[in-house]
């Protein structure tokens, strides 16, 4: 059999692609499928409310991260066929990783009083913040061992986890739904998520443990601890900024507005965008891939990435832009329709995020997450002063104005992030986009969403006739880029070998 490392270039990336694609298919599809669920049970004002406090519980679940698990992924794969030097990076890393998670399940548990009754003036959260402590201890263990799933390029393994963890999740907030009266919803939901998320940890801890039979015995060789510290410090740096970059704008949604209808608009388009970007992203199955390539061959591997990311993100923010306001009333129902505007600003984060994913894990697998780190952290910066800027003054106009002012900040700070990390991708990697990779997508999106914009009003949209128009709108794009040479023929043997695969 040839050894992984002499196989072709495609065929390294794209081998799990189509268990990359339904796994996030599964994780992005079902996370909307339950966010729609909820919004359409609690309604904009508590939707507004568990949006709140998942915000919370994801700081500091990101913090209890602090990229321990990147870091295992990039040190691990690059020692497979060393295993006591392998578990000796899994001994020190596992052992920081139940430091971090339990200290701030507990400051989180400790806190929960102080933080509903004095940051958001809402002493009624206490409850959920407490058992939100419980859900993050579990949901961030889980992550943990599911990083050998992506070590060891077994992606379904993944697929199945996440399968158990929406399926679980899902059937046990109908039964909350069913069997509680609404004043309980919100305790059951988190209820529910701690349930779910304690699976999904059995899951993977027995899976990991039988691929990697040798983890949690002794290793007496030893590692260059200071070089892990050094890594672990830039990706830590950077993934609390991160966090705090990611839920930032509904942190001071929840300080500064006093509608919460509002935030529950902000959430729910937002998992509608989420959940479209996460189709098109395979940035978790990269990581090991090219932390064990040379720099040469990661210049070839990250082109062709490239080219296939935005032959999908760039019809997919445009699609979006044109559907968008159809399918919140389709999904969330017509109580969520007065914050459609909204979609509009955050639509483009489809491109930003897709791309600026594709550029982190480059910079962590060549053990440079330093420029992440100050990317994100000028990002930030401009991210905390619009936030506050934006809300703060279109308050004066409305609720949904200052709504609007959230996302506009949150859109643009994070193309700078995006901007930045191109930048330092060409001059310190030498890795620069094809120009030609966006040109004739973003023209045969345009020529879609022109086609698609005129022929909409014409019909009325319902589940079978819009799926039938993002078919239509799917066949017109394709069509379009195979006339214009935007696809060739090598890229149709890639997508034959995907569905062969």
């Amino acid at each position: 059999m040839k050894d992984f490392r002499e196989k072709s270039l495609t065929e390294q990336i794209l081998k799990n692609s189509v268990w990359v694609f339904l796994n996030a298919f599964l994780t992005k599809v079902g996370g909307l499928v339950f966010t729609i669920l909820l919004a359409r049970f609690l309604l904009p004002e508590k939707f507004g409310v568990y949006s709140i406090v998942l915000s919370v519980a994801i700081l500091f679940m990101t913090i209890g991260d602090l990229g321990v698990n990147q870091t295992l992924m990039t040190f691990f794969s690059k020692n497979l066929k060393n295993k006591n030097k392998a578990n000796a990076y899994f001994n020190f890393l596992f052992i920081m990783k139940l430091v971090f998670i339990f200290i701030t399940s507990f400051v989180l548990f400790a806190g929960s009083h102080l933080l509903a009754k004095y940051v958001f003036k809402m002493p009624d959260l206490t409850p959920l913040f407490v058992a939100s402590a419980f859900y993050i201890f579990f949901f961030s263990l889980s992550g943990f061992f599911a990083s050998f799933f992506y070590i060891y390029r077994k992606v379904k393994l993944d697929f199945f986890k996440e399968f158990l963890f929406q399926i679980t999740r899902m059937t046990s907030v109908i039964i909350v739904f069913l069997l509680f009266s609404p004043d309980h919803y919100l305790p059951g939901i988190f209820f529910a998520l701690i349930f779910a998320s304690f699976g999904m940890t059995i899951f993977a801890l027995f899976f990991s443990k039988k691929m990697t039979p040798f983890l949690f015995t002794k290793s007496k060789t030893k590692i260059n601890k200071k070089r892990v510290s050094k890594f672990l410090f830039y990706l830590a740096l950077g993934g609390v900024s991160l966090l705090v970059f990611s839920e930032v704008d509904i942190f001071m949604l929840g300080v500064l507005m006093k509608d919460l209808a509002f935030i529950g608009y902000y959430r729910a388009i937002f998992a509608l965008v989420l959940g479209v970007t996460g189709l098109i992203g395979i940035a978790s199955l990269l990581l090991p891939v090219l932390s064990s390539f040379k720099m040469k061959r990661v210049k070839q591997a990250f082109d062709k990435v490239v080219k296939y990311i935005f032959l999908f993100n760039i019809p997919a923010c445009l699609g979006v832009l044109v559907f968008g306001k159809y399918f919140i009333r389709l999904f969330y129902g017509q109580e969520y329709v007065a914050g459609s505007l909204i979609l509009y600003f955050l639509a483009f984060l489809i491109f930003s995020e897709t791309t600026t994913s594709l550029f982190s894990i480059l910079f962590t697998s060549r053990e440079k997450p330093k420029y992440i780190t100050k990317s994100i952290i000028t990002a930030l910066g401009v991210n905390l002063f619009l936030n506050y800027f934006l809300i703060t003054l279109l308050l004066n106009i409305s609720f949904l104005w200052a709504t609007i002012g959230a996302a506009i900040a949150t859109l643009s700070s994070r193309y700078l992030f995006m901007f930045m990390l191109l930048f330092y991708s060409k001059k310190k990697l030498k890795v620069k986009i094809n120009v030609k990779h966006i040109i004739k997508p973003l023209l045969a999106s345009l020529i879609m969403a022109g086609v698609l914009s005129w022929t909409i009003p014409k019909v009325d949209i319902g589940l079978f006739s819009g799926i039938l128009l993002v078919l239509f709108g799917v066949l017109i794009y394709f069509v379009t880029m195979f006339l214009i040479k935007g696809i060739k023929k090598q890229d149709l043997e890639v997508f034959s070998f995907l569905w062969k695969k």
